[in-house]
């Protein structure tokens, strides 16, 4: 596996953990509001304030810095080819 392959990897496997935990977020907050369960709602929001500390902002910052040398590796690769 290369370098390049490698960041690629983690860019997506960070981008699936934090779209995948803001979808069951919003599921969850849904459930809850239609519920007109206010304390669940409340619950909720306490617990997507300690998610976010640990996954969301992580994986946000992991999809962005990993897709970065990707980017700049694949666009080298693509010059060296194209020209």
């Amino acid at each position: 596996m290369s370098r390049y392959e490698f960041l690629v990897f983690i860019h997506v496997l960070a981008a699936a953990a934090w779209f995948g935990a803001a979808l069951l977020a919003v599921v969850l907050l849904e459930v809850a509001t239609r519920a007109s369960d206010t304390p669940w709602v409340v619950r909720l929001g306490g617990y997507d304030e300690k998610l976010a500390q640990f996954l969301f902002i992580p994986s946000a910052i992991i999809t962005l810095l990993a897709v970065s040398p990707s980017f700049s590796m694949a666009h080298g690769a693509f010059a060296r080819t194209a020209g």
